[in-house]
């Protein structure tokens, strides 16, 4: 069984046992296979994230196979894995980085999208018209109207009894 967890821009493996068959080799050739401190390491920090820390819980599930052990603690379970990456039943393959293209390529019809994207970049340059002033609602034309008149009294004003 395989699983892949990805911190940033690192990727990793994890499989049980070592992984020596043709086949993972074959599947695994640009992978490098971390050694038990470099997997500590990394087990470590992928602890620190739930999400991970759910996968590295299943993964030790299977290796313990009693099927217990759902409210283990979090340090039991990293210390389970890391005590199997020195038994050599847990192997951690650090997988290799894939950068994507970024950049922008010649196509038909690119060159107007862009000359298209000016044009609305030097209208939005223009100045918004102002939105008219929304009337005051009612219950504030009440609240100035008891303030005038606490204020032509001489009256000081109370919150509690505003109405007459």
């Amino acid at each position: 069984m395989r699983w892949q967890l990805r911190e940033g821009p690192d990727e990793f493996a994890l499989a049980l046992g070592r992984t020596s068959s043709a086949a993972a080799h074959q599947e695994d050739a640009e992978s490098r296979v971390l050694d038990a401190d470099e997997a500590t390491d990394v087990l470590g920090r992928l602890a620190r994230d739930p999400r991970h820390m759910h996968t590295l819980r299943d993964v030790y599930l299977t290796l313990v196979e009693g099927g217990r052990g759902r409210s283990l603690s979090d340090f039991v379970v990293v210390a389970g894995l890391i005590e199997s990456l020195h038994m050599a039943r847990l192997t951690v393959r650090g997988l290799p980085v894939r950068m994507l293209r970024t950049d922008l390529r010649d196509g038909p019809g690119e060159a107007d999208a862009i000359t298209n994207l000016r044009d609305l970049a030097s209208l939005a340059v223009a100045q918004p018209e102002p939105l008219p002033e929304a009337p005051p609602s009612a219950a504030v034309l009440h609240q100035i109207e008891i303030l005038q008149r606490a204020a032509a009294q001489g009256t000081p004003f109370c919150e509690e009894c505003e109405c007459d």
